[in-house]
């Protein structure tokens, strides 16, 4: 990768004016490639994402500053559609040289101490893709749903409820409260005289 370049759409980038001088600084864009995420496929990345990178040399090391929003498609967690969302995602990632690296305590790397992870510098480069990864799945909301009302699958046919009503029959509860059933049925009933 030449110098010159930007952030490639995978997220890597030629730090190698950076790494060894303090204080010098870069901005760019990044366009993360569209497509499934790479290390976590149920989630697709959607085209035409934007996203600001600072990066600053730290002398033997870099920060990048990220920030934007992205936008991603995970499959609905009730009828398997295609349920889009917009995740703001802002993080700071720290990269130093391998020896600088190997040397690092481990609370240190993994960001126990102030907060940000450090990964290692590679080929006079930098992946931003595995902490944009995280910061995703971080911001991600808990459920992932197509609409707010999805009424999911049919649990006995798994046909989409959200396109109408199933033939099958549901009356019959969870079996491990049956026992409890049972009892309400012995019980008298309270409108009787």
């Amino acid at each position: 990768m030449r110098p010159d370049m930007g952030v490639t759409p995978e997220g890597v980038v030629d730090v190698r004016e950076l790494e060894a001088t303090r204080g010098a600084e870069r901005a760019l864009t990044w366009s993360p490639r569209a497509g499934v995420a790479r290390g976590y496929e149920p989630m697709r990345i959607e085209p035409g994402n934007e996203l600001a990178v600072r990066l600053v040399g730290l002398g033997g090391s870099v920060e990048a500053q990220v920030s934007g929003v992205v936008r991603v498609v995970f499959p609905c967690d009730r009828c398997l559609e295609p349920a889009e969302s917009a995740l703001r995602v802002r993080f700071t990632e720290r990269f130093a040289e391998p020896d600088v690296f190997a040397r690092m305590p481990a609370p240190v790397r993994e960001g126990e101490e102030d907060g940000v992870t450090w990964s290692p510098i590679e080929d006079h480069a930098i992946d931003l893709f595995p902490a944009l990864l995280r910061s995703l799945l971080l911001a991600a909301p808990a459920k992932h749903l197509c609409r707010p009302g999805c009424l999911g699958l049919c649990p006995v046919c798994g046909k989409d409820l959200n396109e109408g009503p199933c033939a099958c029959r549901r009356e019959r509860g969870d079996p491990r409260l049956e026992a409890l059933a049972d009892v309400l049925r012995d019980l008298p009933d309270a409108d009787a005289p």
